[in-house]
């Protein structure tokens, strides 16, 4: 997990954001940046998670659920490379910012429930 306060990426496909097409719609992509909250604490409200990214969008973050959060080192000099550090779980309307568990987090529970990933196994 970078330093807190480290500028992150958001790339996803919020329900605001959606395009009419015919009698559906289109899911359209939207992206955003702003500085993570590493401690998880700027949500006030259950499940408290590994980080929050406050957001500044002129309508909800609703459909952000699953995108990556993204980061470019400086280390030791800034590169073009992008670094997943988590995914966003949930919105927190209230405190306006996102919030989501860690890579470190992620990996770990995929690594103790091995088992749902195999082909054949029940839930």
């Amino acid at each position: 997990m970078p330093p807190d306060g480290t500028q992150v990426g958001v790339f996803g496909h919020p329900g605001a954001a959606k395009v009419p097409l015919g009698k559906n719609y289109m899911a359209t992509p939207e992206h955003f940046f702003a500085p993570l909250g590493a401690t998880g604490n700027a949500c006030r409200h259950e499940p408290q998670q590994d980080f929050t990214v406050p957001y500044e969008l002129p309508h909800r973050a609703n459909g952000y659920s699953g995108s990556g959060v993204c980061y470019f080192s400086a280390e030791p000099i800034w590169s073009p490379q992008s670094h997943l550090c988590g995914i966003l779980a949930t919105e927190c309307t209230i405190d306006k910012v996102v919030s989501g568990f860690g890579i470190n987090t992620i990996l770990k529970f995929l690594q103790d429930n091995e088992a749902l990933l195999l082909p054949g196994s029940s839930s």
